[in-house]
């Protein structure tokens, strides 16, 4: 006779689904809005998708209202969004919180399919503590993070797949392990990457722990590399620019490591966007391993990849990690998400092998649990926007202007970037998710200079990318009417804004800036011009030799010899070059720097202050308990200032002499240094040293573009010039760009990572379109590839045994 919780099996879905509707009830029926950071910018996307749909474009590439032109499906996945179209049609807004709610459920209903390890009771009692996981509950609805709630969702069924194929390797577990894994890539690539390495870990401990044989591990590693070559021909796109643009060491540097106390102090949660995992689970899957003691089974595999990927945001382990490849791709504290759900799922797996009269160590492990879990539940709500950002909204849709710039340290989330698009109608050029621009480096640079004080780089490039408004917090006031704007007060955001139109900037041929170390330079003399490419024998010579002076730091080059010949010419050509060491590629046997037969010799300093032999004193770069590393050039025919350094003198500036010229390399990282402290005595050094052309700055003249249409597949407009110049148009130059005139390729390239090119003077008709690289192509090979492979599994028939 059945047992009667085996009778209530066939109705546990609806069971589920009955826990889900209260729990999720705050978001489901009460009016408001999601208040995680990211939400709202996820909605605007889906209601641009949805503007887009309904014009018969079911693939949008730009999306104009971001950044300059963001690539809408580059740096996040499109499956989340054409998931939540349908609820948008039937919800609007509400969209979000139906799917966060889905989502959760949803990966309730693959827990219960471990019920064939568990038993019923179990993997039931598993599933609803799921749905109220602390950590995802703060993703969905703290952060707001809608593709990860998808994700977090998909990866209990394809930890199912992974265990299935572990214990038997059937064809059928490898096909859906592969399938679950492209749909993981299509909804979040990060979280794609991190299930890979958890489940690698699992597959790897289970063969160690006896669970599974070596063959069955690898063949689960191989339908995970299936699965995501099956979605090629978005990843591999997706591999290029968005959050690999981003220096990879400032990146590491900003994310947060965890203390071990604060993922076992429960209390600690008064912070509603505050990282706890859960004390009970954290103790209870591993003493509840040491107590059973299981052999042969999953169950320590799953508890000790847990307790790994939960290291790995814990300081010490850390900074190993953070010294791997490719680790500032794979953010630790993602990671929390995976191990919350093999902590559950293994700590009532374990608990069920406890014996007990009416299974009571498995029902005190999910109660304790659930205690732990139930505080995090005030985390479901919604609250009403902001007053004072839809009173701001409100009033910039009845200004004039281009563009806006939302200057609030990121602080609003991602509401202006709704409101002010969809709402108020304005192309925006900072705020919210910068990591899929591929002018993350342009708004890192708003940002960093909005920080560290550098108001003359802000201004100028708010005017070069055309911004007409200017939101930001009432503690960060910024000299904008001087500018021309007009001010508006709001409660708790001030709202500058100034009458202005679509329209290109004219450039001067100064001073060219090569090389990611170039940017803090322009963060000092506003008027360099940041090149599009970082290596240096990308331009040509006749490109060189336009400008007055060329500075270059942090570049790098395809051929050394071609680079330097290159630099000579331009040189002799009468061109001030001057060379920053830092940051350039090493000599592969001296492992330093080695450019143009200089070394870049590596020096630490401290505070103490630099007597220079021109007879100035700067102060020491290094500070108390911390020392400074920089580059000096060493090997310099002319060093014409010096500093000491452990009784030898050090060179800071000096030359090269090349023909009838000179290139002149500048030392210890001084150019970083000045533009980190603004300090007064660095900066007026430099402007003694460096030629006018790099110090001078003049504002750009404008263009502006008539007949301006910003859609998903271009832009289109009309300019007037008096005269031949190079024009800037404040559009992001992605990949596979190009400009037309009538129909006619014109020779367009990037600067500032936007779209440069040089126009006779007249009237222009352009058109600027963007078509798929050689990236998108190799992408789409590899899924075909991966298809077929796929195929072959499918249909493939079994070998009959010959019976002798």
């Amino acid at each position: 006779m059945k047992k009667w919780y085996e009778r209530l099996w066939f109705f546990s879905p609806l069971i589920l689904l009955a826990l889900t509707i209260p729990v999720y009830a705050p978001i489901l029926f009460s009016s408001g809005l999601p208040w995680g950071s990211d939400t709202l910018g996820h909605l605007m996307k889906v209601t641009y998708l949805d503007q887009q749909v309904r014009a018969g474009n079911f693939y949008p590439n730009i999306f104009p209202g971001w950044y300059l032109g963001i690539q809408l499906f580059r740096y996040y996945p499109p499956l989340p969004y054409y998931l939540l179209l349908p609820l948008y049609w039937l919800s609007g807004l509400a969209a979000a919180s139906q799917f966060t709610a889905a989502c959760a459920w949803l990966g309730s209903l693959a827990v219960l399919l471990f019920s064939r390890w568990l038993g019923r009771p179990a993997a039931f009692l598993a599933a609803a503590l799921f749905l109220i996981a602390p950590d995802h509950l703060r993703v969905a609805l703290a952060e707001g993070n809608l593709p990860r709630a998808l994700a977090t969702a998909f990866f209990p069924l394809t930890l199912y797949f992974l265990l299935r194929l572990l214990e038997s390797p059937a064809r059928r577990w490898q096909i859906l392990l592969a399938l679950a894994f492209t749909l993981t890539v299509l909804t979040h690539a990060m979280l794609a990457a991190i299930a890979a390495v958890t489940l690698g870990l699992v597959a790897v401990l289970a063969w160690i722990f006896g669970a599974a044989s070596i063959k069955n591990a690898f063949t689960a590693i191989l339908g995970m590399a299936l699965g995501m070559a099956l979605a090629g021909f978005w990843l591999l796109p997706s591999l290029q620019g968005g959050i690999t643009g981003l220096d990879a060491r400032a990146m590491t540097e900003a994310l947060a490591v965890i203390p071990l106390a604060q993922l076992l102090t429960p209390n600690l949660r008064e912070n509603m966007e505050g990282i706890y995992l859960g004390a009970a689970l954290l103790l209870a899957a591993p003493l509840l391993l040491t107590l059973t003691r299981p052999r042969k089974t999953f169950a320590p595999a799953l508890v000790i990849t847990a307790l790994l990927v939960t290291a790995i945001s814990l300081p010490g382990v850390n900074a190993v990690f953070n010294s791997l490849p490719l680790s500032n791709l794979l953010w630790p504290l993602r990671f929390l998400g995976a191990a919350s759900t093999l902590l559950i799922i293994s700590a009532l797996w374990l608990a069920a092998r406890l014996p007990g009269f009416w299974r009571w160590p498995l029902l005190l492990t999910f109660a304790l649990i659930a205690l732990d879990f139930f505080p995090s539940l005030r985390l479901i709500f919604l609250r009403p926007l902001d007053a004072s950002l839809e009173q701001a909204a409100a009033h910039l849709a009845q200004t004039p202007g281009w563009r806006i710039a939302t200057l609030d340290e990121s602080r609003l989330g991602s509401a202006p970037t709704y409101l002010l698009s969809a709402q108020a109608g304005r192309e925006q050029v900072f705020g919210w998710a910068y990591q899929g621009a591929h002018t993350a480096r342009n708004v890192a640079a708003l940002n960093d200079a909005l920080t560290q004080g550098h108001t003359e780089y802000l201004l100028s490039r708010l005017d070069l990318y055309g911004v007409d408004a200017a939101l930001t917090l009432p503690e960060t006031p910024l000299p904008l009417e001087a500018a021309g704007f007009t001010r508006q007060d709001f409660p708790r955001l001030t709202l500058y804004t100034r009458p202005g139109a679509p329209r290109a900037a004219i450039l001067s041929e100064r001073a060219l800036g090569i090389g990611r170390g170039a940017q803090n330079l322009a963060y000092i003399f506003p008027g360099l011009t940041l090149g599009g490419s970082a290596v240096v024998d990308d331009y040509a010579l006749d490109e060189l030799t336009r400008y007055q002076a060329i500075f270059l730091s942090g570049f790098s080059w395809n051929n050394q010899s071609a680079a330097e010949s290159l630099l000579r010419q331009a040189a002799s050509a009468g061109v001030q070059v001057i060379v920053d060491l830092t940051g350039t590629p090493p000599d592969p046997l001296a492992q330093i720097p080695h450019f143009l037969d200089v070394w870049g010799e590596p020096i630490f300093l401290d505070a103490a202050p630099l007597t220079l032999s021109s007879g100035e004193t700067l102060p020491g770069p290094g500070s108390s308990g911390q020392l400074w590393h920089a580059i000096v050039p060493q090997g310099l025919p002319v060093e014409q200032i010096t500093a000491p350094y452990l009784g030898q003198t050090a060179a800071l500036w000096g030359y090269q002499p090349v023909g009838a010229g000179k290139i002149w390399f500048i030392g210890f990282n001084l150019v970083y240094f000045a533009a980190q402290t603004r300090n007064a005595q660095t900066l007026a050094f430099l402007c003694e040293i460096f030629p006018s052309a790099l110090t001078e700055f003049s504002p750009p003249r404008f263009a502006p573009l008539k007949n301006y249409r910003a859609e998903a597949n271009g832009y289109a407009f009309d300019v007037f010039l008096e005269d031949d110049a190079l024009i800037l148009i404040p559009v992001a130059a992605h990949d596979g760009f190009f400009v037309t005139e009538n129909g006619q390729p014109l020779a367009a390239f990037a600067l500032e990572n936007l779209v440069a090119l040089r126009l006779p003077a007249g009237n222009h008709a352009l058109q600027i379109g963007f078509a798929p690289t050689g990236i998108y192509y190799a992408g789409a090979l590899v899924s075909l590839l991966a298809w077929l492979v796929l195929m072959a599994l499918v249909f493939r028939r079994p070998q009959r045994r010959i019976q002798k």
